[in-house]
């Protein structure tokens, strides 16, 4: 993988198989993926769990309103 912080340097992952389910509102249908593949890496110190990336927003309607710091997914 090459990274801003790698310098032009790849290092190497994990690739995993996951699926992906994403809850909606109560009597709203989630959104799932069955299957997608994903890379391992380090955001943790960054306060990040999970980049969803536009394989998965391709799926859905996001709305981000930067200025509060609010943002809205549909699916």
């Amino acid at each position: 993988m090459h990274t801003p912080s790698t310098s032009g340097v790849p290092h190497q992952v994990g690739v995993y198989d996951v699926a992906l389910n994403i809850p909606g509102r109560e009597g709203d249908s989630p959104l799932y993926i069955p299957q997608i593949a994903v890379m391992a890496t380090q955001l943790s110190s960054q306060g990040i769990k999970a980049l969803i990336g536009r394989d998965i927003l391709s799926t859905c309607v996001l709305v981000y309103n930067g200025s509060i710091g609010l943002f809205t997914l549909a699916f």
